[in-house]
């Protein structure tokens, strides 16, 4: 299956076996979860959440600081 991801401007489609994560998308990619949220239609998804086929997915860099 594809999942298609928008990061820092760039489109990238990844293929998996079959359903998986946000995080080991997220792992698959080389990013750190915890350095980004992940959007699907304006909402934030769950790092833990299903995905299958078909779903795009934005990559948003989260900054902390003081």
């Amino acid at each position: 299956m594809l999942i298609g991801i928008l990061n820092d401007g760039v489109r990238t489609e990844l293929k998996f076996e079959g359903p998986c994560t946000v995080e080991s998308i997220i792992q698959k990619m080389g990013i750190l979860p915890s350095t980004v949220l992940a959007i699907h239609e304006d909402s934030v998804v769950p790092h833990n959440a299903i995905v299958n086929e078909g779903i795009e997915l934005e990559l948003i860099i989260v900054s902390s600081g003081g």
